[in-house]
């Protein structure tokens, strides 16, 4: 068993692969505890594996107190357990010797009891192979500006991709950038850049290396520009810069790298700028520019979806060019379950009651791409029947919310539901357990259903109660019905019999039917109601039918008309066919004639009509409830049979063989045959003989549903004899009806026209037709000339002409002498092509055949590389040498052929030529016809850029196909897509502009080539246009805003400061109080400051003061109580006024208004204070300023550096500013 697990790793690792990018996230996760069992190891979404190898699948359950559940695997809904495929006990799933047929879809069930719950499924997919996309293949470009390269290689799993430049891998070179595996970027391009570029790619688990074919990447050398200088050297403008093709969308998952691709081939390598749409700026941590300007996110968040703007800005032109790109970050899901009633809102864990009317179980989900949901009950998908139902009550972008109502509880509801949830990135569930809670006082289920049928559309229902029920006061019964299969409500009704009348019901329809017992005992609110009884199926009797099938009438031939019809729906038809019956008469008969068919026909053929006759017919259709009412006022279809005319009539009873020859298979016969549907009943086999010469005779047999067969690998230019015989089971009927043989010769190789036979004048062509179809193909048609001797084949020769110059459909007539009805001669319509020229037979057998060769160049030269490393190996086409055009070759024994995989407005040319096995007749004149006009493909490259706030110019490239004659461009923008304004364009022109837009507004525009076909398939590109353009003063909103903010909050300031300072000054006016302490406010070590109280404001006036105290003498001693002149705390109250001061600020303090500097003191005082100052000098020196003149008259003289600004605050002074103290500064 050890070995066997080792194996089985092993093989999970090396030969099975699971997607990075396809995680689970959120399974359970939620309802773990309400569930109580869940997954710990969830299987993944994809596997991928080889043919051959050991797999292991994960599915591990999580344990709990109550154990480990039961683990069971399905694929495709069907139990996995057999020798080669089985369960491990840990829960994987090994399947042994992978074979194809074990791929498909793969779930883990894991059972507790009567619950379960379901994984996600994961896609089981076995190894392979693609083919290469290259683009482009070969490609020319000039020195200095880039390209950009796609090798993209179809796998599973993604191969790894190696680009290799001339077989060598790519040099390690900054112009090299590759954004993403599959994508190389040559930028700056020399001439050293000119090689043979492929991909290598490896397949991981088939271990297989694949080498791409190879493109060839030419190099122009750009020739030396003119100098640059005089005043009269003329500068000539280069072209506007172009965008390379780049996907226009971007999906990455969160956390994930994501890269927006941006270059441009413009050779002088102009700035390439980024921008989001909605004008939001890009985030700068996380994101880079690599390549030329290609920007990289390193991981993806949610933020980042936007849609993108890549401009150049060129300094040669002023209006940049835009591609919008938009990123898509995918999301994984989340879901969310909620349970209701038809009253409110419940939990869902809370237990309903039986016979509730309605439970609502909602699953609300959300995830990019927006995800899929999937209900299960204990692991089994959850069908749509009359009780249960699936209603989407919101599906936005990325969000869906979906309801399973369940109707009518009943015991049996009871059970685990789950809601899955999946996108591409991963998947989601949540689920919870329903409970019904079932009364012990609970009635049993009514016994002895009978169902009595009354007519097709009622029926009447009897039962019998149960014996266990016990009588009740009150005692009914419920009857419910529904559809079976129709997506169809549940119907019920209240009965107190033990039986009811259905009404209204469909014919042969499907019923189940159930019936419920209800009591209502005294003691109870609400009434008891009981489990349903066992579902009836009944089927309502049919009806006759409604309507008639309707009917198609074709002439065969003037004698004999198929009428063709489709068969009635079962809901049509009212019940099944049991019978048919087809009715003809002719027009103005009184009587008709009736014949009775089987139920399956849908065709009949009837001869023996009289020509150039009207007739009708109709076909009556018979249920078990017998034919529709009335059905001779039914109505009739009626069609008048052709004219006698020569040889006019066939035999019906005799197989019709035909016999076809083409040129991409010249030593194949292609047979096929038509025989009578009457007939082709009773066929056993059919035997095709074929012979060269009599003596050695070849059979293949066919199936009897079979109706042609390929004979081939025959000898070259060849006459072969063909019949086909029908083998029938009745044994009598074999060699009734003898079978003609058919003569054809195979082409030469190389295919030649006519067989080396002799020729003879006695067959001919005439009456040849060619008529036009559409743009694609045309319709053949001749007529043998000569009645002496009938020809075995014609070969049609058609030759190519090319593509033709007129845009319109012109008509080609050409006259042929021998023809007898000339208005009818020569007539062909128009169109030309070369390629995969095949036919199709009149009966609708297809005949078209894929040239087996390359079509040859009609200038007959063959192409040749430009590297000699590039020339493969080719078919060799067939060319006739004589005209140097392409030529096909067509035999066949019909009269007429479908030339189909045509091209669009080429000519053809069209010679028919009748022959025998021994001879050729005379070749018809050629005729020609055009093929009609067709419309051009998807206009390419398209681009736009800003040319004005209102203007928008559109760029593009000429449509790869143009299947005609290019007319002009259409081009048509609108606002809101329900109003179009057009725009035509020369189809010379590759550029237009749009004018009058306006700013701001997302326009979307399409642009579309014309010819005389018809409009072609439309490109689609969204302009939005900015008011400010790249190079123009720009002023955003959000500038504006800022700029009216800062505005008001300066003014506001500003009025705060004045408030502030008339504040200031108005305190500054009234008397100042000394403080308990003894100190002046708002005096300052070299001045006292008239406004303002802070620090930070500027100095405005200013007082000037003592530099220092007066030296202490012996007659003034410091007295800590006060005294004349002091504060309490015994400081000096030296607080002078110089008057002069008080006017250095004439606007600020009047000259009436004299400030003092301490409360009590004005300038009459300052004598008595200089009085109590016993010492001289101090004396002196008080006086001399109390009467000098002001320091500072002017602030011009005023030093701010000489200043010391010092500010003592009293922490117990009021809040009115009187704790600013005086600093004195020595």
């Amino acid at each position: 068993m050890a070995q066997l697990w080792v194996l089985g790793l092993v093989g999970l690792v090396t030969l099975c692969y699971l997607p990075p990018g396809v995680r689970t996230h959120h399974f359970l996760n939620d309802s773990f505890s309400r569930l109580g069992f869940g997954f710990q190891d969830l299987p993944p979404m994809e596997s991928v594996t080889v043919i051959g190898a050991e797999l292991l699948l994960p599915c591990q359950p999580i344990k709990t107190e109550t154990g480990v559940p039961n683990v069971t695997w399905t694929n495709e809904g069907q139990v996995v357990n057999d020798p080669r495929r089985y369960v491990l006990a840990n829960g994987t799933l090994l399947i042994s010797n992978v074979t194809a047929s074990d791929a498909g879809l793969y779930r883990c069930v894991l059972h507790r009891g009567p619950y379960a719950v379901v994984s996600a499924a994961l896609n089981l997919i076995t190894a392979d192979t693609g083919a290469w996309q290259m683009q482009p293949r070969n490609t020319t470009v000039r020195e200095g500006s880039a390209v950009r390269l796609t090798c993209l290689f179809s796998s599973i799993p993604p191969a790894i991709l190696t680009w290799l430049k001339d077989e060598e891998p790519l040099p390690l070179n900054d112009r090299y950038y590759q954004p993403k595996p599959g994508v190389l970027q040559i930028t700056n391009i020399t001439v050293q850049d000119a090689s043979v570029y492929r991909c290598t790619a490896i397949n991981p688990l088939l271990r297989k290396q694949f080498l791409s074919p190879g493109g060839y990447l030419s190099v122009v050398a750009l020739s030396d520009s003119p100098a640059e200088g005089g005043d009269d050297a003329e500068v000539e403008l280069p072209p506007r810069p172009s965008l390379l093709a780049v996907p226009s969308k971007v999906e990455v998952e969160v956390g994930h790298r994501g890269v927006l691709e941006c270059m441009t081939d413009d050779i002088y390598h102009p700035q390439l700028l980024w921008s989001r749409i909605d004008e939001r700026p890009i985030r700068t941590k996380g994101v880079n520019k690599e390549g030329q300007g290609s920007l990289v996110f390193l991981e993806v968040q949610e933020q980042d979806a936007a849609v993108y703007n890549c401009s150049i800005v060129s300094r040669h032109h002023r209006v940049p060019v835009t591609q919008m790109i938009e990123l898509s970050v995918l999301k994984a899901p989340k879901a969310e379950v909620s349970m209701s009633t038809r009253k409110s809102m419940v939990p869902v864990f809370n237990p309903v009651r039986n016979g509730a009317s309605v439970v609502r179980i909602t699953c609300a989900t959300e995830g990019v791409p927006t995800p899929e949901i999937s209900w299960y009950k204990d692991g089994l998908p959850i069908p749509v029947s009359g009780r249960h139902h699936f209603v989407t009550l919101v599906m936005e972008k990325n969000f869906t919310k979906q309801e399973l109502a369940i109707a009518n509880i009943m015991g049996r509801d009871s059970g685990v539901y789950q809601c899955v949830v999946r996108n591409r990135v991963g998947v989601a569930s949540e689920g919870f357990k329903l409970t019904v809670n079932l009364l012990p006082n609970m009635p049993e289920a009514p016994v002895d259903i009978l169902v009595k049928e009354t007519s097709t559309k009622d029926i009447l229902v009897a039962w019998s109660p149960s014996p266990s029920v016990e009588k009740a006061e009150v005692m009914g019964y419920i009857v419910h019905y529904f559809e079976v299969g129709p997506v169809e409500k549940e119907k019920q009704h209240l009965t107190n019999n033990t039986s009811f009348k259905i009404e209204k019901l469909r014919p042969y329809t499907n019923y189940s039917i159930y019936i419920r017992t209800f009591v209502i005992f005294p003691d109870e609110v609400d009434p008891v109601i009981g489990e349903p009884s066992e579902p009836l199926f009944w089927r309502t009797r049919a009806d006759v039918p409604g309507r008639l099938p309707k009917v198609t009438l074709r002439a065969l031939s003037p004698t004999v008309l198929l009428v063709t019809w489709k068969h009635l729906s079962l809901e049509e038809a009212k019940g099944a066919i049991t019978k048919q019956k087809i009715q003809w008469q002719k027009k103005d008969s009184h009587f008709y004639v009736s014949k009775d068919l089987v139920p399956n026909v849908t065709e009949y053929e009837i001869q023996d009509l009289l020509p150039n006759k009207w007739y009708r017919a109709r076909v009556l259709v018979r249920t078990e409830a017998g034919y529709p009412h009335h059905y001779m006022q039914l109505p009739w279809d009626q069609i008048k049979m052709p004219k006698v005319g020569p040889r006019a009539g066939h035999d019906n009873n005799r197989i019709q063989v035909h016999l076809s020859v083409f040129s991409e298979n010249p030593t194949d016969i292609l047979v096929d045959w038509v025989l009578a549907d009457v007939l082709r009943p009773n066929v056993l086999t059919y035997e095709v003989t074929y012979n060269s010469t009599p003596e050695v005779i070849k059979r293949k047999n066919t199936e009897a549903s079979a109706s042609s067969v390929v004979l081939k690998n025959l000898e070259p230019g060849t006459c072969y004899t063909v019949k086909v015989e029908p083998f029938y089971k009745d044994v009598q009927e074999r060699g009734r009806r003898a079978t003609l043989g058919c003569t054809i010769c195979t082409l030469a190789v190389p295919p030649d026209t006519l067989p080396q036979h002799k020729f003879t004048d006695k067959i001919g062509i005439k009456k040849i037709r060619v008529k036009v179809l559409n743009t694609t193909s045309m319709l053949v048609s001749w007529r043998p000339k000569g009645k002496r001797m009938t020809p075995d084949f014609f070969t049609v020769k058609v030759v190519s002409l090319g593509l033709q110059k007129s845009a319109k459909a012109s008509l080609i007539q050409t006259q042929d002498p021998d023809v007898e009805d000339a208005g009818g001669q020569g007539i062909v319509e128009q169109y030309f092509g070369t390629q995969g020229i095949g036919g199709r037979d009149m009966s609708g057998q297809e005949t078209t055949r894929e040239a087996g060769g390359r079509s040859c160049p009609t200038d007959g030269l063959a192409e040749e590389s430009q590297d000699t490393k590039l020339q493969e190996s080719q078919e060799p086409c067939y060319q006739d040498w004589s005209n140097d055009r392409p030529v096909r070759y067509m035999r066949l024994t019909r009269k007429r052929l479908i030339l189909t995989d045509l091209e669009p407005l080429h000519g053809y040319e069209v010679t028919v030529t009748p022959s025998t096995a021994t001879l050729t007749g005379a070749s018809s004149a050629p005729h020609q016809a055009i093929t009609e006009e067709g419309v051009p493909s998807v206009p390419v490259n398209v681009s736009w850029s800003a040319a004005s706030p209102k203007d928008a110019i559109l760029t593009w490239s000429r449509p790869r196909h143009i299947n005609g004659q290019l007319l002009h461009y259409l081009v048509t923008y609108s606002h809101d897509q329900i109003e179009w304004k057009n725009q035509t364009v020369d189809h010379h022109l590759t550029s237009t502009q749009i004018q009058d837009l306006v700013s701001n507004t997302n326009y979307t525009l399409q642009i579309a080539g014309v010819t005389g076909g018809g409009m072609g398939t439309h490109s689609t590109v969204f302009i939005y246009i900015r008011a400010t353009l790249v190079g123009e003063p720009q002023i955003s909103t959000e500038l504006v805003v800022i700029s009216v903010v800062s505005l008001l909050a300066a003014v506001t300031c500003i009025v705060v400061v004045l408030l502030c300072l008339r504040i200031i000054r108005l305190r500054q006016n009234s008397a100042a109080a000394f403080q308990g302490n003894g100190t002046c406010r708002m005096v300052y070590a070299n001045g006292v400051k008239a406004s303002g109280r802070d620090h930070g404001t500027e100095l405005n006036d200013y007082k000037p003061m003592l530099a220092s105290l007066p030296p202490t003498t012996h007659n003034h001693h410091l007295d800590t109580k006060g005294g004349p002149g002091s504060h309490d705390d015994g400081i000096v109250a030296n607080c002078l006024l110089d008057p002069s001061a008080v006017h250095m600020n004439q606007a600020d303090v009047p000259n009436d208004i004299v400030e003092p500097l301490c409360d009590g003191i004005g300038p009459h005082k300052v004598e008595d204070s200089l009085d109590e100052i016993d010492d001289d000098a101090s004396s002196r020196l008080l006086q001399k300023v109390s009467t000098a003149e002001s320091a500072f008259s002017s602030l011009k003289d005023f030093d701010p550096r000489s200043i010391r600004e010092s500010t003592q605050v009293d922490p117990n002074s009021l809040n009115n500013g009187s704790g600013v103290a005086l600093a004195i500064v020595s």
